[in-house]
């Protein structure tokens, strides 16, 4: 056990190590310095592993940060699993394999729910259309904005903050939804013998 509650600390430690990398690449190479190169030769060769995935780059997004720490929230969940238990069940593995690409998901469709709800206010109380943030908000979701606009009737026009309502809306139930219905697969999972 004592080897599991190892490992289990060890990713622990390395998440907050990816978390530290994150964070700290939000400001000036200059603040940086020797600390910085030995956190880049700790995380990088990891984070490497998914920047190679075409998959993980979309547009302005890069994703690449948020599959590497899935992946070791998975690793970990099992770990713990493995130490509650004793041992790992296929059901157990399914349900943590669902559990995390649930996360993956929802954190997606939050991020868009909160850009569009910026996107939203600036359209409501921005002076200028043109202001940097508008464009930028605007051009992230910008999709979403496009395949509401598909679904309509041909020839009914709407303005796009009415557009944005329903983009909020539809986030919003799929969230609510999507959370039950993944959460209630877990539990069937979890249940599976062997």
């Amino acid at each position: 056990m004592f080897f599991w509650r190892l490992v289990s600390t060890l990713l622990l430690l390395y998440m907050l190590l990816i978390a530290m990398r994150v964070l700290l690449s939000w400001f000036s190479a200059s603040v940086h310095g020797r600390y910085w190169h030995v956190l880049l030769r700790l995380t990088d060769p990891y984070l490497n592993l998914f920047r190679g995935l075409a998959v993980l780059h979309r547009g302005a997004f890069d994703f690449t940060v948020v599959a590497a720490v899935l992946v070791l929230v998975v690793a970990k969940s099992l770990v713990d699993a493995v130490l509650v238990y004793g041992r790992i069940t296929l059901g157990l593995l399914a349900s943590l394999l669902v559990g995390a690409v649930w996360s993956g998901v929802s954190f997606l469709i939050v991020l868009f729910l909160l850009l569009a709800v910026l996107r939203l206010l600036t359209l409501q109380f921005a002076r200028r259309y043109d202001s940097p943030i508008g464009g930028l908000l605007e051009a992230m979701v910008r999709p979403a904005v496009t395949a509401v606009r598909g679904l309509l009737p041909r020839g009914w026009q709407l303005k796009e903050s009415y557009v944005l309502l329903t983009v909020v809306a539809a986030l919003t139930v799929i969230l609510l939804l999507g959370g039950l219905g993944f959460n209630w697969l877990r539990l069937l999972l979890r249940g599976l013998p062997v």
